[in-house]
């Protein structure tokens, strides 16, 4: 697969910073299709913890 992507470091402090890096794919390609897929599985990974955690809370 191939990805461009640009990294932007974010200063917290005099000595601490948190770098966030962005990747992207040709629009059009399968390389998109393949990224937009991946970020799918992320999606809804973060939605079942999400869930789970407010199944919990309603045990409660």
């Amino acid at each position: 697969m191939e990805l461009t992507y640009q990294t932007l470091d974010l200063p917290l402090s005099v000595h601490e910073a948190h770098s966030l890096t962005i990747y992207t794919a040709e629009p059009g390609t399968p390389d998109e299709d393949r990224l937009k897929l991946l970020a799918s599985w992320t999606a809804t990974h973060v939605r079942h913890q999400d869930q789970g955690a407010a199944s919990r809370d309603s045990a409660r």
